[in-house]
């Protein structure tokens, strides 16, 4: 078996990138913009960010920060103490702190290291002075450094962010007064599931009129052939085209996986990372919704639902639960 190999350009995500840069464009005149884009895993949410990061990067200083799935250990603001140290690295820790204005001190909270230089306080000291100074702090700095260079602000995975990262996200979005400024959020909206803060964060940052939010879609027939075609180097014959389609279901990530398989049959030649994706979702899901899988996929995957009723052995309640009223 092949190994996977990446398409060498972008597929099927030209519309994504011209509304990026079109956001980019207008935040750019120093009206603050933010981008909030989701989809699932696989999608290709990393593949039309780094495309997005190299292009703004000509003219923008980009500044990545990411959240990670730490559980309730995850270190507040995570992502923003990344940012603030490449910004550091950029234009120096003393413009930093010259950016920062007076409460420059409060920067400690996100940058320990700085409490070493004299004449700032302690990341304890910082804190206590409360997070409306640390939030004010931050859009003054990004403010202020956006004046001499346009900033783009790019936070992947904010699905794991922990809840102070999010409130600084929301506060930046809503209250930063000007500044050629874009922030651009990224999440997976199959993790995203009943309960999960962002299912009302979301909605209310799309309220805000300098938001845009989109899901990135699945790939067509014709998209999934094109990527066929660039991976390998020479077009597909079609029955191979179908088969790909079929079982990725125009998901570029399983399209990668599945496209060097030779003779694609069935599940047992999947590859090993893939495999493990499609677990990992799998054993999110609960018993009963597990139980209820693993009889259709013994039907092939398309089952009729009077089929499904009398092989299942709970209630119809239990295969069917009522919907909640609204």
């Amino acid at each position: 078996m092949k190994s996977p190999a990446a398409s060498p350009s972008m597929i099927g995500r030209e519309p994504d990138l011209e509304t990026l840069r079109e956001q980019l464009a207008e935040s750019s005149e120093g009206s603050p913009r933010a981008v909030v884009v989701g989809g699932e895993a696989g999608i290709g949410k990393t593949r039309l960010l780094d495309e997005f990061r190299a292009e703004a990067s000509r003219s923008a200083l980009v500044l990545t920060g990411r959240s990670v799935d730490l559980g309730a250990d995850g270190a507040p603001y995570a992502p923003f103490t990344g940012i603030l140290r490449q910004l550091a690295d950029d234009i120096g820790i003393g413009a930093l702190l010259d950016a920062a204005g007076p409460s420059r001190s409060a920067l400690t909270v996100l940058l320990p290291e700085l409490s070493s230089i004299e004449g700032l306080d302690s990341p304890g000291t910082a804190a206590r002075t409360g997070v409306e100074r640390l939030y004010e702090l931050v859009a003054v700095l990004f403010e202020n450094v956006s004046r001499e260079r346009q900033l783009v602000i790019i936070i992947e995975d904010i699905h794991w962010a922990d809840a102070a990262t999010l409130e600084l996200v929301r506060f930046l979005i809503r209250m930063l007064a000007g500044g050629k400024i874009l922030i651009v959020l990224s999440y997976r909206s199959d993790e995203v599931l009943r309960g999960h803060p962002l299912r009302s964060y979301l909605p209310e940052l799309e309220r805000t009129r300098r938001v845009v939010r989109w899901e990135l879609g699945r790939l067509d027939r014709a998209q999934v052939a094109t990527q066929s075609e660039q991976i390998l180097g020479c077009p597909a014959d079609a029955a191979t085209v179908d088969r790909v389609y079929q079982l990725s279901e125009g998901v570029p990530f399983f399209v990668e996986e599945l496209i060097g398989i030779d003779h694609l049959g069935t599940g047992d030649d999947l590859p090993e990372t893939l495999r493990e994706l499609l677990l990992a979702r799998y054993e999110r899901l609960s018993e009963p919704t597990q139980h209820v899988l693993r009889l259709i996929s013994a039907g092939g995957g398309c089952v009729d639902h009077e089929v499904l009723a009398a092989v299942f052995t709970g209630t119809p309640e239990e295969l069917e639960p009522p919907r909640a009223k609204r």
